[in-house]
């Protein structure tokens, strides 16, 4: 069974890789596809005997041409405008079919629905999960909650200022650690019994903004209070922290879909999964806390 994930160089894959590393018999199983293949990450997994392959979402046959030979796919969401993210997923699920893989697991976002408040799953992950669905290949869809480093790309500033600044105001988010769902992505890739299934991946409780905010205060041991921002003024702030503008847009309607309650879901999926509870936000947080410390305020 050939293993291939995508997106190599970026932070999700770079967890579930080094889950796999730990459970597969034999490297030569797993097969890694990204657009840098000369990265210093891609270069140590190929000297630690793991197939590095060009994979390009822009170029149909840089993707037919990686995923040659391929049983399953680890289809990690691309990060692009969303126009551009929907074309990429029609060409890897194009290219999947074309190559003849036979499982497809995509991650994907909770509350995927073509009505959902948050763009992200109206434009790209409730389209893309009915692509994959329509193309007859078997699927495993990973929807994921808000990741716990969505309150951590800010912290210098946050730890700074003692201000957590976010919108959705009073609404519950049951955020998840992006290392925690690396485990589960490689049990499901790696493993069986998954087929034609959806999980929705959450942590163990959902928390409000001024929840996260008191148990950030706790862990990185300095005041910090939770300040409500707008939409609009979240799209300001997005843009003061690099994203690119069409992403920084489409980003207001977290907002918006966070005052909705659309991640206010709490599902044992995860444990299903992975015969364990995902991390608490504080649990999380202390487990890492010089890490985040070194990567995020520094």
């Amino acid at each position: 069974m050939k293993l291939l994930v995508t997106g190599a160089n970026g932070n999700l894959a770079g967890a579930v890789i080094e889950n796999l590393r730990a459970i597969l018999p034999d490297r030569k199983f797993l097969a890694v596809g990204t657009r840098n293949t000369d990265s210093a990450y891609a270069r140590q997994l190929a000297a630690a005997g793991i197939t590095v392959r060009h994979l390009d979402f822009m170029n149909a046959g840089s993707v037919t041409a990686a995923l040659a030979g391929i049983d399953r796919m680890l289809m990690i969401s691309t990060y692009d405008p969303n126009d551009i993210r929907i074309q990429q997923h029609r060409t890897a699920i194009d290219a999947a079919v074309k190559a003849g893989v036979h499982h497809v697991i995509y991650t994907s976002c909770i509350n995927a629905d073509p009505a959902s408040a948050f763009e992200h799953n109206s434009q790209v992950h409730a389209p893309t999960e009915a692509m994959i669905k329509a193309s007859g290949l078997q699927y495993t869809f990973l929807r994921h909650n808000l990741y716990t480093e969505f309150l951590l790309m800010d912290l210098k500033e946050t730890l700074t200022s003692g201000q957590l600044q976010r919108g959705g105001g009073g609404a519950r988010i049951a955020f998840i650690g992006r290392d925690d769902l690396g485990v589960s992505a490689a049990r499901v890739l790696a493993g069986d019994g998954h087929g034609n299934v959806i999980y929705t991946e959450t942590g163990p409780e959902a928390l409000s903004y001024t929840e996260a905010a008191a148990i950030m205060s706790e862990v990185f041991e300095r005041p910090i209070k939770y300040v409500e921002l707008t939409a609009q003024q979240w799209y300001q702030r997005s843009m003061g922290m690099g994203y690119p503008e069409p992403v920084a847009r489409a980003s207001m309607s977290n907002v918006i879909a966070a005052s909705k309650g659309e991640f206010s879901t709490v599902s044992r999926d995860y444990e299903k999964i992975t015969g364990r509870s995902a991390r608490s936000v504080r649990q999380l947080l202390l487990d890492n806390k010089a890490r985040y410390l070194k990567v995020y305020a520094a």
